[in-house]
């Protein structure tokens, strides 16, 4: 169905599942990466408010995938940091602990003393 906007949208959530899994279990990590990344591109220099949740929720879900590059474990790791602080802000302390938590992990050994003010 045309959602308006020039693009496509599920009717049925059967038909959103069914989809889903039409991708090789594989190749999901791949796919919600690239899909956060997506979503984050195209969200740059905009107010984007709970989307920068379901953009960190989907890059999350693929780190694996970027575990020896340092530069972009850095970029997701400020990610997740806007999105614990904005977390914090609406006193959502899970959610905030969660973004905090994977941040910390995509940090190197000593960011104490080599990113003190990151940290």
């Amino acid at each position: 169905e045309k959602d308006g906007q020039g693009g496509f949208k599920f009717v049925h959530d059967k038909v959103r599942e069914a989809s889903y899994n039409l991708i090789p279990a594989s190749d999901k990590d791949q796919f919600h990466y690239d899909l956060g990344k997506l979503l984050h591109s195209t969200c740059q220099g905009k107010e984007i408010g709970d989307a920068q949740f379901m953009i960190v929720s989907q890059i999350n879900r693929g780190l694996q995938l970027i575990k020896s590059h340092p530069s972009l474990r850095m970029e997701i790791a400020e990610l997740n940091m806007k999105a614990g602080n904005l977390a914090l802000d609406r006193s959502d302390f899970v959610t905030a602990n969660s973004c905090f938590s994977v941040t910390l992990s995509l940090l190197p050994d000593d960011h104490w003393e080599s990113m003190h003010t990151f940290c």
